[in-house]
């Protein structure tokens, strides 16, 4: 497992990409935001009903640089494409789908699970992933949590898009506030650092739309070699005092793959994720000639060690 360190961003759903930005000072009767546009408030605001359009490629955005926005009623409507997957994230909870005042599903006629017309809603499980099963996992009751990554399919009957319309009251906004948040780790293990890389980020085992983001790579209090291959080639196998084990001299304590093999490297003997400066033990293995080969971040070597059991290192 290569992990360096894990970057934690934030995707704001309602603001992936800006175009037509407006600025906006007065109270708004009804604010309606396209999927490709931006709107900035920068006073206490009210507005009756705000709509935030969406679609797989864009969303609409709504920032607000200073003040409190008041909105009595707001719709977030997201255009489907039917029978395939799409990433959605709330700002609310919605304890029932099925309720009209919370979503349209009911009145398209759409039944959870099942039916010629159906919707299906798979939540994200960062347990399940830890573990490495299947982190989508397909609910059954008609609920969805403010903040979690879902994705959602839909079955109309045509093969016209569908605008999924939900509906949240008396939602208060301000500037520590957006829309929407929800955050994914990205592992840039090896990657240079103070740099962008765009991300693309797909759902396992799962046909979906591809959500494509900007990454700015500034990692907090982690001190990375500036050349990891000569970092990997300057470190040393050093046998433990006994001489029942191993330490390897690397720079820094990122997780690092170490898999021990035999001296013509036919055969896997050993296979461990070390973190410096703790031992490999050796228990179990013969005494001889051994090969270790060390990933670490992105570079890779093959260091060769000699195992004496018993007999204490000089």
């Amino acid at each position: 497992m290569k992990t360096n360190f894990i970057l934690k961003i934030a995707i704001v759903l309602s603001g992936l990409f800006q175009a037509g930005v407006v600025v906006a000072q007065s109270t708004e009767n009804v604010l309606e935001i396209q999927s490709s546009q931006t709107v900035r408030l920068n006073a206490n605001t009210v507005i009756d009903r705000l709509i935030v359009n969406a679609d797989k490629e864009s969303s609409g955005e709504l920032i607000i640089e200073s003040g409190v926005v008041q909105v009595k009623k707001m719709t977030y409507r997201m255009r489907l494409k039917p029978a395939e997957w799409t990433m959605i994230s709330l700002p609310s909870d919605i304890a029932n789908l099925n309720d009209t005042n919370a979503t349209n599903i009911a009145k398209a006629g759409l039944i959870q699970n099942s039916g010629a017309k159906r919707y299906l809603v798979k939540r994200y499980d960062a347990q399940a992933r830890a573990i490495g099963s299947e982190p989508w996992i397909q609910i059954t009751t008609p609920e969805m949590k403010a903040g979690a990554a879902y994705l959602i399919y839909v079955v109309t009957g045509t093969t016209d898009m569908f605008d999924l319309e939900f509906y949240f009251d008396n939602v208060t906004l301000n500037s520590a506030k957006a829309v929407n948040n929800m955050f994914v780790d990205v592992d840039l293990t090896g990657k240079e650092v103070l740099k962008n890389y765009n991300v693309q980020i797909n759902a396992r085992n799962i046909k979906a739309n591809t959500l494509n983001v900007a990454v700015y790579n500034e990692p907090e209090n982690v001190v990375i070699p500036v050349n990891l291959a000569e970092a990997l080639k300057d470190a040393a196998v050093i046998m433990t005092e006994e001489n029942d084990g191993f330490r390897i001299t690397l720079p820094d304590a990122q997780i690092t793959k170490v898999i021990i093999t035999d001296r013509k490297m036919k055969k896997v003997l050993k296979a461990v994720e070390y973190v410096a400066p703790a031992v490999i033990r050796l228990d179990g293995l013969k005494p001889g000639t051994y090969k270790a080969v060390i990933e670490y971040g992105s570079a890779m070597e093959v260091k060769t060690f000699r195992y004496a059991p018993g007999k204490r290192a000089k």
